[in-house]
C-alpha cells in the first residue's frame, strides 16, 4: 500500500503510475489525483494547448502524416472492428452527426465527391465490378426497382421489397418460359397497365429476350 501525496488515501501500487526516478517506481500521486489535475489544467489552459498543437503539427505535419498513414496500414483490420463497433453501438447519433454536417455543408461535401469521382474513375468502376459480380441477386434487384420507378403509378403500387425481389430470382433461377439462364429480369405477370401490381404473386423470372416477347400482355408462365 501506499499513501497518495494529494487526496492521502493508501492506495495499491497499480493504482498509481510508473516514475523510474523514485525509490519504489511509483509517482507520488495516484492516477486518479493525477488525471483530476490533467483535467483541470486543460479546462484553465484550452486555447494555450490547442495553439501549441497547432504549431506543432505544422512544424511536423509531414512526419505526423507518415506515422499516421504506417499505423493505419498495420491496424487496417483492428481498425476496421472499431468502427464497426463503435457505429453498431452509437448508430442513430452518427446518422444524425452526417445528416447535419451534410446539411451545413451541401455544397462542399458535393464538391468533394464530384472531384473524387473525377479522379478515380477507374478504381470505382473495378470496385463496382467486383460487387456486381459477388451480388448478382442484388443488381438484378435494384434494375428492376429502377425500371418500376418510371413507370407512373399511383401511390402504394410497389408493394415488394428488394429482399423479396432477391428471393424471387432464388426461386427462379431460369426463365419461366424457356429455361434460359442469361440475362434474367422480373416481369408483371398482369402488366402494370392492364392493372398489375408489383406485388409477389405478380411475378414471374423471364430472360430478356422472352419479356420483349411478351410485351405489355397478361400471360402467366409459371
Amino acid at each position: 500500500m501506499k499513501p497518495c501525496s494529494t487526496c492521502r488515501t493508501a492506495k495499491t501500487l497499480d493504482e498509481f503510475s510508473a516514475d523510474r526516478s523514485k525509490k519504489d517506481g511509483k509517482q507520488s500521486t495516484c492516477k486518479a489525483c493525477s488525471n483530476e489535475k490533467k483535467r483541470a489544467y486543460h479546462e484553465v489552459n484550452k486555447e494555450a494547448i490547442s495553439e501549441r498543437k497547432r504549431a506543432y503539427y505544422e512544424v511536423n505535419r509531414e512526419a505526423i502524416s507518415e506515422r499516421s498513414r504506417a499505423y493505419r496500414e498495420g491496424n487496417k483490420e483492428a481498425i476496421s472492428e472499431q468502427k464497426r463497433a463503435y457505429y453498431e453501438v452509437n448508430r442513430e447519433a452518427v446518422s444524425e452527426k452526417q445528416r447535419a454536417y451534410y446539411e451545413v455543408n451541401r455544397e462542399a461535401v458535393s464538391e468533394k465527391q464530384r472531384a473524387y469521382r473525377e479522379g478515380n474513375k477507374e478504381a470505382i468502376k473495378e470496385r463496382s465490378r467486383k460487387w456486381l459480380a459477388a451480388n448478382p441477386e442484388s443488381r438484378k434487384a435494384t434494375r428492376h426497382r429502377r425500371r418500376s420507378a418510371k413507370t407512373d403509378l399511383p401511390p402504394n403500387t410497389h408493394l415488394i421489397t428488394t429482399e423479396e425481389i432477391k428471393q424471387l430470382f432464388i426461386d427462379m433461377p431460369l426463365c419461366c418460359k424457356c429455361g434460359s439462364s442469361d440475362r434474367l429480369e422480373l416481369d408483371h405477370v398482369q402488366p402494370v397497365f392492364l392493372g398489375g401490381k408489383s406485388i409477389l404473386s405478380n411475378y414471374q423470372v423471364l430472360c430478356k429476350s422472352c419479356n420483349c416477347s411478351k410485351s405489355a400482355t397478361f400471360v402467366d408462365y409459371r
